[in-house]
């Protein structure tokens, strides 16, 4: 099993990654743990999908200490936040109470969220079960909810006391939850450049269809990646901001779409904008373009959706958490490994690159 270490300031963890991980996390719990009161918070349809195999490996599931939640964009909200309060409560949690999050990003940030704010703060475990919870999500202690139609602007930076990556989780993901977590791993492509980048424009096919070898490459290099950013800046001072590329421009598609793509799809639309911002803004030269271009639209066959609603998806962007003084700040590429923060741009711009950037997708003009 593979071992990565978060070297975050006063709050360290490890992340373990390989198939049938799950099978370790009991007994980490009953040593890391022991005698306090554990609540396994666990997505739907993941209990649907893989009851037989949480039961085998989590032999110590009850009613008392479980609670199965409807998971989906709309429901990353308070109410759903107070239905793991109540159950707390009502098994008489104490500030030694332990949450577990088994499910897909948006189940790991409720639960963080959650133990974050209970008691003024609790232990919590993540255990992610798509692709882009387990490269992305699960690592560097971003926990919240949506609040309205604002994507993610109620949380906390709270880390956990271990992830727990377990590959045959993927077994029965969707092919679009596949590309969903493709879209992170694209990302970390453009920021880390180099044998990374080459690699995935190779193999992402092999990537999608769940090869061993390619699985494990990307996932361990991409919590390597993320874990010494996050070690470096915790909470997005200033060089944690590299990991926004495309998602300023993601979330306001999100949005704009009633959340009808996920959010690894969105990324990756959203990179091609950043991409076209780059070129408009004279940050990256005309060769990098068209080979970065080129490999974004090799997944146009892979990710549909219709024209979005242009005011909201500027709206969203301009109360994005990361703008600053009233000005939407970008994350552009220059090239594959090297990006440059805090970029602003003319709306005229923004809007060119958003209708550019999202054309190779949109499969209503």
């Amino acid at each position: 099993m593979r071992t990565i270490r978060v070297e975050v300031p006063g709050a360290a963890y490890d992340v373990y990654s390989r198939y049938n991980s799950l099978a370790s996390l009991q007994k980490y719990i009953s040593e890391a743990f022991s005698a306090k009161k554990v609540l396994f918070v666990i997505d739907e349809n993941v209990m649907r999908l893989h009851r037989e195999y949480l039961l085998e490996t989590i032999d110590v599931l009850s009613a008392e200490n479980h609670l199965v939640i409807e998971i989906s964009e709309k429901k990353k909200s308070i109410d759903t936040v107070e239905l793991i309060y109540e159950k707390l409560i009502s098994v008489n949690a104490g500030r030694d109470a332990v949450l577990v999050g088994i499910g897909g990003g948006i189940t790991g940030d409720i639960t963080g969220f959650a133990a974050a704010t209970f008691m003024r703060g609790i232990s919590y475990i993540q255990v992610p079960t798509t692709l882009l919870s387990i490269v992305d999500s699960s690592v560097g202690g971003k926990t919240g909810v949506n609040f309205g139609s604002i994507k993610n602007i109620v949380g906390a930076f709270y880390q956990p006391e271990a992830v727990f990556a377990d590959f045959k989780f993927l077994s029965t993901l969707e092919e679009d939850e596949l590309v969903c977590g493709l879209g992170e791993i694209v990302k970390y492509a453009f920021l880390t450049g180099d044998e990374y980048y080459s690699k995935l424009k190779n193999d992402y096919r092999a990537l999608l269809q769940l090869n061993d070898t390619v699985l494990d490459y990307f996932i361990a290099e991409s919590v390597r990646y993320k874990a010494d950013v996050v070690a470096r800046d915790e909470k997005e001072a200033g060089l944690r901001k590299v990991l926004n590329l495309g998602h300023t421009f993601a979330h306001g598609l999100e949005t704009s779409l009633n959340f009808e793509i996920k959010h690894g799809q969105a990324v990756i639309a959203g990179i091609s904008c950043a991409l076209e911002l780059s070129r408009l803004l004279n940050l990256i030269s005309e060769e990098e373009y068209t080979s970065s271009t080129d490999f974004i639209k090799e997944f146009a066959s892979l990710i549909h959706f219709r024209q979005p609603d242009l005011n909201i998806m500027l709206n969203v962007m301009s109360r994005d958490k990361k703008n600053r003084n009233g000005k939407i700040k970008f994350v552009l590429p220059v090239s594959p490994g090297e990006v440059v923060l805090d970029v602003e741009a003319e709306k005229n711009n923004v809007i060119e690159a958003i209708f550019r950037g999202i054309e190779p997708f949109v499969y209503e003009k």
